[in-house]
């Protein structure tokens, strides 16, 4: 029987750290989320976004990469993310 490992740990700093985003589908909601997104990380590379709708499109999925400092800013970044009431899920 193998025994349970500890999750990976992330290496900060971590380049090209990628988040995905799951939100309700509105009009400049993506370019919310990089103003969101620059205010975390003021390095932040908008040509690294990748949206994509939901088969009805109810939703939409907003991923891209940041520079990733420390656990902290991937809390702040997160809580401001769902803050804004249309996101439904951070990963």
């Amino acid at each position: 029987m193998t025994e349970p490992s500890d999750p990976p740990k992330i290496e900060f700093p971590c380049p090209d750290y990628h988040v995905s985003v799951v939100c309700e589908t509105a009009e400049g909601f993506v370019a919310r989320v990089c103003e969101i997104v620059t205010a975390h990380d003021p390095a932040f590379n908008t040509g690294t976004i990748v949206v994509q709708a939901s088969r009805q499109g109810t939703y939409q999925s907003i991923r891209f990469k940041i520079l990733a400092t420390s656990e902290q800013q991937l809390k702040d970044l997160h809580t401001a993310l769902t803050d804004t009431g249309l996101v439904r899920m951070v990963l």
